[in-house]
Formats: C-alpha cells, sequence, structure tokens
C-alpha cells in the first residue's frame, strides 16, 4: 500500500513533467559502482528499506571500534584499493562519496592488527552509504584503551557507534566501567551496539548419553562449598595464598563434585570470576587447574578495574588436555558488604572444547552462557550472527546470555549496593548476518575481490548501519527507541538447542529493516480541503513550520509529506491538472494536489 502511494504521486509528477527528485536522498548509484555486492541487503531487507522510504543514512555520524583501520596494505585491499573500488567513501569514489572515512586513532605497527575495523566500515557503508564514517581504535587486551576510544567518538559527535571488542576485565555482574561509559554516551543521545562474541561451543566429542549442546560457560548464582582434593590445598599455598576452607561444589544437581572436568585445546585460556562489587573486594577465590589429579603450572593474571577474578593460561602441548577446574575458597567475603557465597562464573576463550563432564543447567548452575561484560550490559544492543544465505539459522558460534547484575552500578545512589534482587536480562537483543563479503579479512578473494567475513563481528556493523537509515528518518531516535524499533520488528528465529531459550540466542530475531522504517514513520493521511469559495482577492495562507515526523499515526500540520517514502509532495497546480488529464486521477487526488500547491 505505501509503495504504491508513492509510485503513483511519483508517476503523477512525471506525466506533469516535474522529476520526481525526492524518491531518494541520493540518486541511485549505478550497480557497477561497487565491485563487491551488498550480500547483507536482501536478508536485511536494508536495499528495500532504502528505496521505500528514500533514506541512505545522509546526516547521520556512524562510528566504529575495533582493532584498526591501516595497519594492512595487502596487494588489492589498501584503503585507496577500497575508495576506488567503490567500498569506501573518499575521494574518487565511483559511487559519488566523497567524504572519507575520519580515523581518530589507528593501530598501525602492531603485528596482531588486521584491519577489522575498516572491514566492519565497508559493511556498515554498504547498508547506509550516505553516512559518514569514523573510527577510533582501541587495544582488544584493554578495557582502558575501549573507553578511551568510546569519549573519542563522543567527542567527534558520533550518533551510532558499534564495537566488537571483548575484554576479559569487565566485570560480568556488575556494570562494568566500559559499560558505565557507554551508559553516559547513550543517556546523552547516542546509539550503542556491540557485538555478543563468539565464545559458544559445542561438544567435538560428547561423553556418551550427552547431547550436543553448548558447553562453554559455567555460571552459579551462589557458592555452594565441598571438600577440597587433596592436591589443592599445596597448589593454592605454593601461590602465596593462605590455606583454603573448602572449594566450589560444581555438580549441578544434589552430589557433590569438587573438580568440572573438560577437554580442551592445548594454551586454552580460562576466565575465571566471582562476584564482588567493586572497591568491596574482601574475599579471595583462588582457581586450581588439575591433570589426572597433579595440578598444572598454570599463568594466573589478576584482572584489572577492580574486577574479581584471573585469566588462566594453560601451557602447551601436543594433544588436546583432558583437564579438572578447582576453586578454592580462601577468605569468605565480608556479609555487611558483599555476598559471603557469590556468584562464580569460568569460561574459556575461543578454544576447542572436546567434551564437559557437565552439560545441562540445573538449580543456581547455568551452563552455556558465554557473553562478556559490556557486550551483555543492558544498556548496549548486543547483536548475534546467523549466515547471510540462511538468515534465521544463528551461528553455532554466536555467543549466548543472559546478563546477570547482582551490585548496583558504580554510579548510582548507593554506589555497589547488593541488589535485593539480581538483575537478569536477556542477551543478546537482536540477530544480523555475517559471512558477508568485503576487502580485508578472510580467505582468498573470490572474482569480486570480496573475502568472507565471518563473526558477530560481521553482524554488529550491520545492525548499527539499519540504526543510521532510522536516524536519518528521525534524528532525535535514543538508544531505547532503536531497540524497541528493532526488536518489535524483527523476524523470530528459533533457537537450535533446547537447552538454551531463543532470547538467549538470537534474541527477537533477524532485523528487518523495511519493518522498522514502516513502524517508525506515520502512515500517509491527505488533509481534506474544503471547495473554494469565491472571493474578490485570495485570503493568504501562513507559512508551515516544518516538523521532524514522529512515530505517531496522525502526522503533524503542515507541507504534507509521503512518510514512508521521503518524497515531497508538492507540484504546481497547472501541472498537476495537467497529469491529472493524462492519467485519468480521481477527484480525491485533485483535491490533495491544489492543496499542495496553494502551500508552495
Amino acid at each position: 500500500m505505501r509503495r504504491s502511494v508513492g509510485f503513483a504521486l511519483a508517476l503523477i509528477l512525471t506525466a506533469g513533467g516535474v522529476a520526481p527528485a525526492a524518491l531518494a536522498a541520493t540518486p541511485a548509484a549505478p550497480e557497477s559502482c561497487r565491485t563487491i555486492p551488498v550480500d547483507a541487503d536482501a536478508p536485511l531487507r536494508a536495499d528495500i528499506a532504502r528505496e521505500t522510504f528514500g533514506v541512505d543514512g545522509t546526516g547521520v555520524v556512524v562510528g566504529v571500534i575495533s582493532d584498526s583501520f591501516g595497519a594492512t596494505s595487502a596487494l588489492g585491499s589498501t584503503v585507496a584499493d577500497d575508495i576506488a573500488n567503490g567500498l569506501l567513501p573518499g575521494p574518487g569514489n565511483p559511487c559519488g562519496r566523497e567524504t572519507p572515512v575520519e580515523v581518530l586513532r589507528d593501530r598501525t605497527g602492531i603485528p596482531t592488527s588486521s584491519d577489522e575495523g575498516r572491514a566492519m566500515l565497508q559493511l556498515v557503508h554498504g547498508i547506509a552509504p550516505g553516512a559518514s564514517l569514523v573510527f577510533a581504535a582501541a587495544d582488544p587486551d584493554s578495557a582502558a584503551s575501549v573507553r578511551e576510544a568510546i569519549d573519542l567518538l563522543a567527542g567527534f559527535g558520533a550518533d551510532v557507534v558499534v564495537d566488537d571488542v571483548s575484554v576479559e576485565e569487565d566485570s560480568i555482574f556488575q556494570r562494568s566501567l566500559t559499560a558505565e561509559t557507554i551508559a553516559r554516551e547513550t543517556a546523552r543521545g547516542m546509539v550503542y551496539f556491540s557485538s555478543a562474541g563468539n565464545q559458544n561451543v559445542e561438544p567435538s566429542s560428547p561423553l556418551p548419553g550427552q547431547d550436543v549442546t553448548p558447553i562453554n560457560g559455567w555460571q552459579t548464582s551462589a557458592y555452594r562449598a565441598t571438600d577440597c582434593p587433596a592436591a589443592v590445598a599445596e597448589a593454592v599455598q605454593a601461590r602465596g595464598f593462605s590455606t583454603p576452607s573448602d572449594c566450589l561444589d560444581v555438580d549441578p544437581g544434589n552430589t557433590s563434585d569438587a573438580t568440572l572436568g573438560y577437554s580442551v585445546s592445548s594454551h586454552a585460556e580460562l576466565i575465571f570470576q566471582w562476584g564482588e562489587p567493586a572497591g568491596a573486594v574482601t574475599g579471595s577465590f583462588v582457581p586450581v587447574v588439575l591433570q589426572a589429579g597433579v595440578p598444572l603450572d598454570v599463568e594466573l593474571k589478576p584482572l584489572a578495574d577492580g574486577t574479581s577474578g584471573y585469566t588462566l593460561v594453560l601451557p602447551r602441548a601436543d594433544d588436546d588436555l583432558d583437564i579438572d577446574v578447582v576453586v578454592a575458597r580462601v577468605t569468605t567475603p565480608d556479609a555487611a558488604r558483599s555476598l559471603p557465597n557469590p556468584p562464580i562464573f569460568l569460561m574459556f576463550l575461543q578454544s576447542n572444547l572436546g567434551w564437559a563432564e557437565y552439560t545441562r543447567s540445573e538449580g543456581e548452575v547455568l551452563i552455556g552462557r558465554s557473553s562478556l561484560g559490556h557486550n551483555s550490559d543492558p544498556v548496549v544492543i548486543s547483536v548475534a550472527a546467523a549466515p547471510f544465505a540462511t538468515p534465521l539459522d544463528v551461528e553455532s558460534f554466536s555467543s549466548h546470555g543472559p546478563s546477570t547484575h547482582f551490585f548496583a552500578p558504580r554510579t548510582a545512589s548507593d554506589p555497589s549496593a547488593v541488589l535485593d534482587t539480581p538483575e537478569i536480562v536477556s542477551k543478546p537483543d537482536i540477530m544480523s548476518v555475517d559471512r558477508v563479503r568485503q576487502s580485508v579479512l578472510g580467505p582468498d578473494p573470490d572474482a569480486t575481490g570480496g573475502r568472507q567475513f565471518s563473526g558477530t563481528s560481521a553482524a554488529a556493523p550491520l545492525a548499527a548501519a539499519v540504526a543510521a537509515l532510522a536516524k536519518s528518518v528521525d534524528p532525535s531516535l535514543t538508544q531505547e527507541d532503536v531497540r524497541a524499533l528493532m526488536t518489535t520488528t524483527a523476524r523470530p528465529a528459533a533457537s537450535p538447542w533446547a537447552s538454551v531459550p531463543a532470547e538467549n540466542v538470537t534474541g527477537a530475531g533477524l532485523i528487518d529493516a523495511e519493518a522498522m522504517l514502516a513502524a517508525l514513520a506515520p502512515a500517509p493521511s491527505p488533509t481534506p480541503t474544503p471547495e473554494p469559495t469565491p472571493t474578490p482577492s485570495p485570503t493568504p495562507t501562513p507559512t508551515p513550520t516544518a516538523t521532524t515526523p514522529a512515530p505517531t499515526s496522525t502526522p503533524e500540520a503542515g507541507p504534507s509529506r509521503l512518510a514512508n517514502s521521503g518524497m515531497d509532495a508538492s507540484a504546481t497546480l497547472p501541472l498537476a491538472i495537467g497529469a491529472i488529464v493524462l492519467l485519468l486521477v480521481g477527484a480525491a487526488v485533485v483535491i490533495v494536489v491544489r492543496a499542495r500547491s496553494r502551500r508552495r
């Protein structure tokens, strides 16, 4: 209905000799102006949204935070090549997009820099080619670096920001300092997206009788005590701690077990956190890794930012390691300021897991939660990934929620207070697509020069680009406005695992850009014009005041606009009459066109 109205009006204007230039924010570029197609357009219905509503992100500034932008110089995929191939804006862009990416900070000369940020910017440009782009690099091992990047983008005036950085020192049981920074900026009008993460793991060799189900991530809402294995006390003391009083019972059922068994790849990293409020950590818990009952020599690194916990790095080996993880309690947290039996979380970082001893959530134990820190904070719009070719089938590695906070934010009126009831929020919020082509990352390029970009790092910038389309319709949209629009118009997608509900795997479902913008824009509602009364001289009409369309069903008074196409519907009286004669339009359309003519 909306497209047929827009098409009819365009046809009337064309027949009357008026070119409907306002049908799109910019003239459509020829297909040849980009060497690599926009794979995400069809599954996200972004191409239909741009055409139907006449938007391309113009007027919106999109910021990206990732590892680097211009650190690599692979033949055929330099920044200059990307511009010449229509994949990034800049002087010489064949699509006419001449404003280059503003790089506020980069990380060149670092061996691990991959220019993933440039790949993300290419994806944003494909969906929202009119948006201005800005980049700020962040060290993926430093939460402070991520916060600095957010501040840089906020200072530049970014309207929409997306990051793909998961930092292990981000606290998961309380809002992290990074999420505090995001909350401050979203309160000021920024819209913020983050990749959900790629940490979900299914067992490659499940134990007999076990289902293939998510096994990475073990969490309990309250520490339960049991006796420690014989070798643990000595291992804890060898690290300079006091003798532990007891160990964590990891069995989700009614029996007791102090050893959490896994088969894990060599040199794997393990994140361990226990829940205590920032600035009030009084307890002490020490993780120990056993192999055949003997403590392994693992690297134990305390987490930064006041987060209670450690990163453990397992030793290198020729084969996978069969290990047991034990958590020993050395000091009980102060009940007056914290939780004496705090929540506990363990998760491996991007490791292959052959099997896990426990695979099913039960009671206070949650198995399979694999999202970290600010990426799963309630303030962020967290994005899961599905292949663009099968966009309702979530990627098996896409991280799961929920987010669970036991303590108030550090900025609350009672900073870091223990919450009466834990705040549990389903995450991710939404699903986008990955395995999309760009020129920077991935295996050997295809005939277009495109390389496949997989992961939630690809899905998140596409979601941010859709938000840019919405912000170009209504710049006043807030973080919660965008979240509500995206989630209420998404296409539902099921969880492939009975053990994990869809809301913690795919969120509200797959983004539908056309439906999102349709929900945002008011439906066309022509204002009837009374029959003219002959008078000696015409009475002038007051000049209307321009307004920003609001998400209501009835447009405000003022010059009529076909809201769902972004097209100005004015025409002169003679042209309108000529158009009506040529197309035999009914009397109702004549009245609308004449009314709009008088307002010019």
